[in-house]
């Protein structure tokens, strides 16, 4: 059994004589205390906090014989708060279907600390993980994956030999300050398809893009239709700009703020792959009573070939160096990046696709893959992160999982006129 202390401050221990007494009284073999300075709010607002908390938690799951966090807190009346906003986080590091009592308890044991207890779970059960590090696809946006989910892929890579599916095609109609027309008319998201767009102020006055009115007509039956949106002829308050491209951080915009990467790591687990469209704004509208979400098309100023050129170089750079991909078999091509010039659009004007093939593997957003955590000696002040390779075993995974790197074959540049494709 594993026994973990962190050490206390000469001037904490005097505020905290109760320590050594309730970890004889719980019996537990892991005991930490966490000091926070104001009250209970700090663990649950402040990330750095809540994420040494709950690495802590995360490392007793996974360590023989459990143990005990003690929190100490001038401020008992939080309390309530307090485990209603960490409840949710200790459920998502429960690694397989047991419940949260089979696996957590806590004592309030006078009005400045609270125990939380790690009950021991057998040697055999699941890891237990801090962060995935690696999104899966919902028809709007992205979710973090169970520990069910990562399992059963890991059993699918290892028992099943890889298949190469090419990216499904997706026809889109693109005009400038239009409504963007998918194959079926009006363009939707799905777990495979996904739009986003950044949003900035601009200097440059000629390049103003106009606030979008959806016009809502009535009949004369009292039926309601939406006219089509056009940012071209309206000029009103709170007007935003045509993103520019040639900024010098605008690749690391893509990367981590439209969180290019975590799309990547997701459309890599679909069958078919999944697209990306950067440069469609998302607007709200309603359609005979019922809301609608439509997409317009802004795109980046500013992509000229050399341009076009370096963003598709710094992305597949950033797939290569940034990301883990795990599995038998190196990925080849796995991101592509493709250009689209709106219909009235200027020279320089494009909406970006960055095409992502499904990878018979797992693929991490995060260069050093997965966290998870445990105390593998006696006395550790700080719990230490599981190998990877451990990491896959435990998660049911064999040896012959191991790190690719991605192959690309080619560096031609897609580039898409929708003046002339209709």
């Amino acid at each position: 059994m594993a026994t973990a202390q962190v050490d206390m401050a000469a001037d904490e221990k005097k505020e905290c004589p109760d320590c050594n007494s309730l970890q004889k009284k719980v019996a537990l073999g892991t005991v930490t205390c966490i000091k926070l300075e104001n009250n209970l709010e700090d663990l649950c607002v402040r990330k750095e906090n809540r994420a040494d908390f709950l690495k802590i938690m995360n490392a007793l799951l996974n360590t023989e014989g459990g143990g005990a966090v003690i929190v100490h807190t001038r401020m008992p009346h939080c309390l309530d708060d307090f485990h209603q906003k960490v409840d949710d986080a200790l459920k998502a590091l429960i690694p397989d279907d047991s419940s949260f009592t089979d696996n957590f308890a806590r004592k309030e044991n006078d009005k400045n600390h609270v125990v939380f207890r790690v009950k021991p779970r057998p040697s055999t059960n699941y890891v237990s993980t801090f962060c995935f590090h690696t999104k899966m696809s919902l028809c709007k946006g992205l979710d973090n994956p169970s520990h069910g989910q990562i399992r059963r892929i890991i059993n699918t890579i290892s028992k099943e030999e890889s298949q190469s599916n090419p990216v499904r095609e997706n026809y889109i109609k693109l005009e400038k300050g239009r409504e963007v027309r998918g194959p079926h008319g009006v363009f939707q998201e799905s777990s495979s398809v996904q739009a986003k767009d950044v949003k900035r102020k601009s200097n440059d006055a000629e390049h103003k893009t106009k606030r979008v009115q959806t016009h809502v007509e009535k009949s004369h039956e009292g039926a309601t239709s939406t006219g089509e949106p056009n940012c071209e002829n309206t000029n009103t308050a709170g007007t935003s700009s045509y993103d520019v491209f040639y900024e010098p951080q605008f690749v690391n915009k893509c990367w981590d703020k439209l969180s290019v990467r975590d799309f990547i790591s997701a459309f890599a687990k679909e069958d078919d792959g999944g697209v990306l469209y950067l440069g469609l704004e998302e607007r709200k509208a309603t359609e005979k009573g019922c809301p609608q979400t439509l997409y317009l098309c802004r795109g980046f100023r500013g992509l000229e070939q050399k341009h076009r050129e370096e963003f598709c170089d710094r992305i597949r750079e950033k797939v290569c160096t940034s990301m883990l991909w795990l599995g038998k078999n190196k990925p080849e091509n796995p991101v592509d990046v493709i250009y689209h010039k709106p219909i009235n659009g200027e020279s320089d004007l494009r909406v970006v696709e960055i095409q992502v093939k499904y990878f018979h593997g797992l693929c991490f957003y995060y260069k050093e893959g997965p966290e998870s955590y445990w105390f593998p000696t006696p006395l550790l002040s700080q719990p230490e992160k599981i190998k990877l390779e451990d990491w896959v075993v435990k998660n049911g995974g064999g040896k012959e999982l191991i790190e690719q790197r991605p192959q690309f074959n080619s560096k031609t540049e897609t580039d898409i006129d929708h003046n002339a494709t209709g």
